[in-house]
């Protein structure tokens, strides 16, 4: 069997110099963030980490309040229904779901994918969930059932990267490494076009837009719009450096964005509608934006629901306001606990906390009994490492 979890999992060393002068090099993190999602109600921000575990942190500090076994493998993505259950997926083809304060006695889980499952969304009813695999893939499960996927969905020859159901819940978006767009008819699962949308590089990620058309995040850095009916195919042009990893709907003064987070760290967010009648580029697409610099390489974020924050996921999870505040804190994770650091110096430890790598009032934290020389501060925008 392949080992997939080569493609999530980095090997980043983390320099530190302990407090007598001796600079040792040690691994980050046995469990790094992988995916991220916040609650409904704003108050829980859920972090899913490469070994399968699930935070729930508090939004308001970065706290972690609870953790849940989320499965044996990865937790490659994560969704919330607006009742407040959690849905997640992992590397071993499992899609699971909890309720409310999950426990693991609470936890459902859905099986019927035959690879590991990259995509997952949960529609605004929260009656149906669907999931995309790395053999293209997708599955339609009803949430008030235990049993098999409701439909199969067949049409892609390579890995679904991403799903988003339409507002009305009466669609889904597809996208993934062929290139292709596809908008389905449900709950059927037909194809809602006889001509797909090609892109010229793979599709990375998919957002719906209020208007029956979607947004699509590229693996070059680069923004589309498609129309409701897959007729035309606007581009938008670069963001940045790196593949786009999340695309969320945000509530912003005046109507709505769409938050672009890119592997660069940088998380640009775009006024609605994205484009306008007078071609590509035309409205917001090329101008209006705000760019919110991470000071991490982005793995996944998800926006709060007021659209006041972002929580970003990479080597640790950063909670930022989307107006370029700053950081409002991170959290760093370990095999048994986590820190919270906040850009006044405070911060709490969850847990064991043993072979953490982490902040201290500034400094780098080895282990939670083991501190380091002052490093660097959580508003330099920037991650633990020698100063």
């Amino acid at each position: 069997r392949r080992d997939w979890s080569s493609d999530v999992c980095s090997s980043d060393l983390v320099a530190v110099v302990r407090a007598g002068g001796e600079r040792v090099a040690a691994p980050a993190a046995d469990a790094a963030p992988q995916s991220v999602a916040a609650s409904p109600d704003g108050r829980i921000v859920a972090v899913g980490l490469t070994d399968g575990t699930i935070l729930l942190v508090d939004a308001a500090d970065g706290r972690e309040v609870s953790r849940l076994h989320g499965g044996a493998d990865a937790v490659t993505a994560l969704a919330y229904a607006p009742d407040g259950m959690l849905a997640w997926a992992n590397l071993d083809g499992t899609v699971r779901t909890a309720r409310r304060e999950p426990e693991e006695s609470a936890v459902v889980a859905l099986h019927g994918h035959a690879a590991p499952v990259t995509a997952l969304a949960v529609s605004p009813d929260g009656a149906r969930i669907a999931s995309g695999d790395a053999d293209g893939i997708v599955l339609l499960w009803n949430t008030d059932r235990r049993s098999g996927p409701a439909a199969t969905i067949e049409g892609h020859v390579a890995a679904v990267l991403s799903v988003a159901f339409s507002d009305d819940g009466g669609a889904l978006w597809t996208t993934g490494l062929d290139r292709i767009v596809r908008k389905w008819r449900l709950p059927a699962g037909r194809a809602e076009w006889r001509r797909v949308t090609e892109l010229p590089v793979a599709g990375t990620r998919v957002a719906a837009l209020p208007d029956g058309g979607a947004v699509v995040g590229t693996g070059d850095g680069a923004v589309h719009v498609v129309a409701p009916d897959g007729s035309r195919e606007t581009p938008c042009g670069r963001r940045g450096g790196g593949p786009v990893v999340s695309l969320s709907r945000a509530a912003v003064r005046g109507g709505e964005a769409m938050a672009v987070g890119l592997a660069s760290s940088v998380v640009d967010v775009l006024r609605l509608p994205l484009a306008r009648a007078g071609g590509p580029g035309a409205g917001p697409c090329a101008a209006g934006t705000t760019a919110v610099d991470i000071g991490d390489a982005l793995r996944a974020f998800a926006v709060a629901p007021d659209g006041g924050a972002a929580y970003a996921a990479g080597r640790w999870v950063t909670a930022v306001g989307l107006d370029g505040s700053g950081p409002r804190w991170r959290l760093f994770v370990g095999p048994g606990g986590s820190v919270a650091v906040l850009p006044d110096g405070r911060h709490v430890c969850a847990g064991s906390c043993d072979d953490l790598v982490g902040f201290s009032e500034g400094a780098v934290l080895l282990r939670a009994s083991d501190p380091a020389v002052a490093a660097l501060r959580l508003d330099s925008g920037r991650g633990p490492g020698p100063r």
